[in-house]
This record gives structure tokens, sequence and C-alpha cells, in this order.
């Protein structure tokens, strides 16, 4: 599921996505398993934070590709 989040913002680097975009991406991808807004902005949280370091966090709600998920 993480990997797939980070797919869909891979493809569309280096811009920095919302949420919202991010989820209807995620969705058109065939992904295993559906997420709402609030689930989906929690795995961004996570991805984004320095332990992991997957994806980068401009404000609150933006967020853009750094590396891909191993």
């Amino acid at each position: 599921m993480r990997a797939k989040i980070i797919q869909v913002l891979q493809a569309k680097a280096p811009q920095q996505l919302s949420v919202g975009f991010i989820q209807g991406h995620y969705e058109a991808s065939n992904p295993p398993r559906l997420l709402d807004e609030k689930q989906l902005r929690d795995i961004m949280i996570e991805l984004s934070s320095p332990l992991t370091g997957f994806v980068g966090r401009k404000e609150s709600d933006r967020f853009y590709f750094l590396r891909p998920f191993q």
C-alpha cells in the first residue's frame, strides 16, 4: 500500500501534491486497499517523517517524492 502511494508521487515528481489529489490517483491505480482522506494523510505524514524519508512535506497537506520505497 505504501509503495503504491509513493509510486503515485514518483510519477508526478517534482510537483507538490495535495492529499486529495494523491488519493484520487491512488484509487485509480488499482490499490490493494482503499483509504479515506484521513487514513491517507496519516500514512503520508508517516512516510515524510525524518526516520523514513520517502516523502517530503510542505505545509500541512502538500507532499512530494524524495526516494523510492524499498
